[in-house]
């Protein structure tokens, strides 16, 4: 999504991806806990109840596995996309935003990543904020376009503004490095708490950092261990028990005894009845 050096552990090159967001100066907690994969028929079943692996209206979640090489799952993909194609180049945006999915994925067409982000930029042109978020990845990462901090600044701000936590987080993420952005904690800060309202966990770590070490606001013990209590709850209600862990022990070198410490506490090792 550490201990306390006076700044956020160099992390210039960490950046969202579609696998999952890691925190910036979050450099010693552990990579998110993959989910155990369904195997045989009833993998190949979930692929084609979400062959997208995304939601169009929200957070995009793991592509589904393909155990096999189905024909009859790959013909209905197919079709699936002959349809959204026709959609799309009718100009519908939510079209758009799943058929750059489909193709990104190879899910009923072939791989092609210029492909899939022509089309995401259709539809975040037209203000798809989730399509929005997904083209600053692109430049972020240079998936499917050349590399450009400046751009993928951009669209994450196009899609912050509308209210967007991860492009938000994003947005945070590069005003911390002054990447595509001049470096600039405060509005790091301004932009990990709009996320982190959100329930963001990633937000509400960096934000606890951020208190801790003084980093684009007034240090705060208080408000380190409220944001790193958040974020630990956020990540337990995710499954993430490594990541909640992490909260805990950012939360037991401040104050051991605190009330939100022990209570995080509790809710890592509750008692049996």
């Amino acid at each position: 999504m550490r201990g306390p050096t006076g700044v956020l552990v160099a992390a210039a090159a960490a950046v969202l991806s579609v696998a999952g967001l890691l925190c910036v100066g979050c450099a010693e907690g552990p990579p998110a806990p993959a989910a155990p994969r369904p195997a045989g028929a009833q993998a190949n079943a979930n692929a084609a109840a979400n062959p997208d692996g995304v939601q169009v209206a929200g957070e995009a979640s793991e592509p589904p596995p393909i155990v096999s090489g189905d024909p009859v799952l790959m013909a209905e993909w197919a079709k699936d996309v002959a349809e959204l194609r026709k959609d799309a180049q009718a100009g519908s945006a939510p079209a758009q935003y799943v058929l750059a999915a489909r193709v990104v994925l190879g899910r009923g067409v072939p791989k092609d990543p210029p492909e899939a982000v022509a089309w995401l930029r259709k539809a975040a042109e037209q203000g798809h904020a989730e399509a929005q978020f997904r083209l600053g990845e692109s430049y972020n990462l240079g998936q499917g376009v050349a590399q450009d901090d400046g751009e993928a600044v951009r669209w994450y701000r196009k899609a912050a503004e509308q209210g967007h936590a991860e492009a938000q987080f994003g947005l945070g993420l590069s005003h911390y490095l002054g990447q595509g952005v001049p470096k600039d904690d405060g509005e790091a800060v301004r932009w990990y708490r709009k996320a982190a309202e959100q329930g963001l966990p990633e937000a509400q770590f960096c934000l606890g950092v951020c208190y801790q070490l003084g980093d684009g606001v007034l240090a705060s013990q208080s408000a380190a261990l409220e944001w790193y209590s958040k974020a630990g709850e956020s990540y337990l209600k995710e499954g993430k028990r490594d990541h909640a862990l992490t909260c805990y022990d950012r939360m037991k070198a401040l104050d051991a005894e605190h009330f939100l410490t022990r209570q995080l506490y509790a809710e890592l090792y509750p008692r049996e009845p």
